[in-house]
């Protein structure tokens, strides 16, 4: 579904973010592949301008959740889509500072 641009500006706009996050800070502490899945999304979201002010909301703190699911698993599939995630965020100075200030460097040297 998130593939499609226009399906994931319809699930956006239906507070889709939200959603997102309920399953990042319950659900996804105990099921890896949802915790992939969850974070696939988010990447796929990254893309979008529309989705990107959420990733650079300190508020939100949607960059240290997501990070913060590495303390649960460490599985390949996982840190790759955290990675891309990161990389795709890279391109926004306000994320980078926030991925700054969460030490994020420390945390891929430790994995």
């Amino acid at each position: 579904m998130m593939k499609i641009n226009e399906l994931a500006s319809e699930f956006y706009d239906m507070n889709g973010i939200k959603l997102l996050l309920n399953y990042l800070q319950n659900d996804c502490q105990a099921d890896y592949q949802l915790a992939y899945n969850v974070i696939i999304s988010f990447w796929i979201l990254s893309f979008h301008e529309y989705a990107r002010r959420d990733f650079e909301d300190y508020d939100l703190m949607l960059v240290e959740k997501i990070l913060k699911i590495l303390d649960y698993f460490n599985k390949e599939k996982v840190v790759r889509a955290v990675l891309l995630l990161l990389q795709s965020l890279s391109s926004s100075k306000k994320a980078l500072e926030i991925i700054s200030d969460l030490s994020c460097l420390e945390l891929i040297e430790k994995l």
